[in-house]
C-alpha cells in the first residue's frame, strides 16, 4: 500500500536516516533547496541576543527555532522583559 503523499513534502527519505536528518531533508525539499536565513534578536533593555541558529537549550529552544516559533510567554533570561521587547538585529 502506497503511503499518502503530502503536497510539497519529499516521500522518498531513506529510513536509515535519523529523525533529525530526515526532518532536514524534508525541510530542504519543501523549501526548494534554499537555505532559510537565521536571524538574531536582541533585548532592547539589556542587549541579550537570541540567535535562531543556536537556539537556547537552557530555555527549551532547540537550534534552528525561528523567533516566530518562540512562545509569546518567553522572557529575556537576563532581565525578564517580554518577547515583544526584542528587535531583529541588522546583518
Amino acid at each position: 500500500m502506497a503511503s499518502p503523499r503530502l503536497a510539497g513534502f519529499a516521500t522518498d527519505i531513506p529510513q536509515e536516516l535519523n529523525p533529525a536528518a530526515a526532518l532536514a531533508v524534508a525541510c530542504e525539499a519543501f523549501a526548494g533547496g534554499e537555505d532559510v536565513a537565521m536571524k538574531k534578536w536582541q533585548c532592547i533593555v539589556c542587549g541579550w541576543v537570541y540567535d535562531e541558529a543556536l537556539g537556547d537549550a537552557d530555555h527549551g529552544l532547540a537550534p534552528g527555532t525561528l523567533w516566530a516559533d518562540v512562545p509569546d510567554s518567553f522572557v529575556c533570561p537576563e532581565c525578564g522583559v517580554p518577547k515583544a521587547d526584542f528587535v531583529m538585529m541588522e546583518v
